[in-house]
């Protein structure tokens, strides 16, 4: 793994917001390795949202931004919507 990835990880996974973190460790162990150049600058954008917008997105009670909408963001909230990172026992 690069360091670039690496310090995505770290960024992933101390959130601040422990269901955050558990959602984003979880797709990081999942997807991070195989991440393309343009999806780990997409995860990057992903990363400076925030965590109650993003739990917001994940739970359907709203939708994102059109600016905030991409590929990556699509398989981050299908992950954690399909039980890829159920924060719930």
């Amino acid at each position: 793994m690069t360091d670039r990835l690496k310090r995505l990880a770290y960024r992933a996974q101390r959130r601040g917001f422990k269901e955050a973190d558990i959602i984003f460790q979880r797709f990081t162990e999942a997807h991070l390795a195989g991440f393309s150049p343009d999806e780990a600058d997409e995860f990057e954008r992903i990363l400076d949202l925030h965590d109650q917008d993003i739990l917001s997105w994940v739970m359907g009670r709203s939708e994102p931004p059109t600016e905030a909408q991409g590929p990556l963001l699509e398989k981050f909230l299908a992950f954690a919507r399909n039980g890829g990172a159920s924060i719930v026992g």
